[in-house]
């Protein structure tokens, strides 16, 4: 029986906002009693069951990288990452001042307080690339626009420039890979929906071509 009051009064109680009070101070010597033994361990168990929250019973900095075991925080303990990588359509082209949707480049994903991650890719089928016809309409500086959105509302733009020396009627071609249009964006958590469009800047017959491209939506 002593020993059990000097193991109960030797008991670590975690670092907590409760605050646990003693019910007994038992002096060498003294005779316990079942039920006291009983109080001071139900006052325990009380105190932790139900009272300790990470809010309000670990402090700040307390946990050190030094402290958390390799590989004991997991991916779903922080929330599935979400991605998405559209189909890509093979050939879309857009010859007017009007924005256009690219066919196929549209993703719906739900996002959790992190940054995303939006652009275009090669699909794999052939080479892939966005391409701007200056179609000789007599300026010296002709361009289209690719532009990123999310939930229709726009979040980026690009601009491709097909730049003649001299006002002529001759064609300007100017191509780009994939990978040179992104851009990352901070979105309020949920579901949201991202596209890709297009249109020409100046009304000059040019054409803007997205060739063998496929949307990615990533979150990081």
């Amino acid at each position: 029986m002593r020993l059990l009051a000097l193991l109960l009064a030797l008991l670590p109680i975690p670092a907590r906002a409760v605050t646990v009070t003693r019910l007994y101070t038992f002096q060498s010597g003294t005779k316990i009693q079942s039920d006291q033994i009983n109080s001071e361990l139900n006052n325990i168990v009380s105190a932790i069951n139900g009272n300790l929250d990470g809010a309000s019973n670990i402090s700040n900095l307390s946990i050190a990288t030094g402290n958390i075991a390799s590989f004991s925080v997991t991916i779903s303990k922080m929330g599935q990452l979400g991605q998405q990588i559209t189909n890509s359509p093979p050939v879309a082209s857009n010859n007017t001042v009007t924005l256009a949707l690219v066919p196929n480049l549209s993703a719906n994903i739900t996002v959790d307080h992190r940054p995303v991650w939006v652009g275009l890719q090669p699909s794999g089928a052939g080479p892939g690339r966005v391409s701007y016809t200056h179609g000789g309409g007599g300026a010296t500086s002709n361009s289209a626009i690719i532009t990123f959105q999310r939930d229709l509302a726009t979040m980026n733009q690009s601009v491709i420039g097909a730049r003649s020396i001299t006002n002529s009627t001759n064609s300007e071609f100017l191509s780009l890979p994939c990978s040179a249009f992104w851009f990352m964006d901070v979105p309020a958590a949920g579901p949201h929906n991202y596209t890709a469009a297009f249109q020409a800047a100046t009304a000059d017959n040019g054409v803007v071509t997205v060739e063998n491209c496929k949307l990615v939506v990533f979150e990081l």
